[in-house]
């Protein structure tokens, strides 16, 4: 699979795509592909102009407990084993982002100063979601993914 299909979907109905990717030998997928698959199927759902601002992603096991009259509990839960970890992880900073005083203030109040670094592109977006976990590694075979 090349690099640049990894984020491709094909319309399957109304905001409904399916994807593409390789299914590693454990027989599972890597999960940041799909996530970066579903953040670019939900922005197809969208108006043009319209960027994404907010991403929360939890791989969940679904539950629906149902009576007579239907479905009355829909409960979706995350589960992991717990794992020995550092209570502080320092991620280096990207010395390609402009420095501070290099970009225009924005701050809407005098009790503070507000600069922002210019929004990414979708395909960027996807990208660090992507990205957000272990590169993927010996994979050959593929797998669909439905987005709805």
């Amino acid at each position: 699979m090349e690099l640049s299909e990894l984020f491709e979907l094909e319309p399957d109905g109304p905001d409904t795509f399916v994807g593409i990717g390789p299914q590693y030998p454990s027989g599972g997928l890597f999960g940041e592909q799909i996530v970066a698959q579903a953040l670019r199927a939900a922005a197809r759902t969208v108006d043009a102009g319209q960027e994404v601002h907010s991403l929360r992603v939890y791989f969940v096991r679904r539950v629906v407990a149902r009576q007579a009259t239907g479905a009355i509990l829909n409960p979706e839960a995350s589960f992991h084993l717990p794992e020995d970890t550092a209570d502080v992880q320092t991620v280096p900073m990207d010395r390609s982002m402009p420095r501070p005083d290099e970009l225009a203030s924005d701050a809407w109040s005098v009790a503070f100063d507000r600069r922002s670094v210019p929004r990414d592109q979708l395909l960027h977006r996807c990208w660090l979601a992507y990205m957000s976990d272990d590169m993927p590694s010996g994979s050959g075979k593929t797998d669909r993914h439905v987005f709805a």
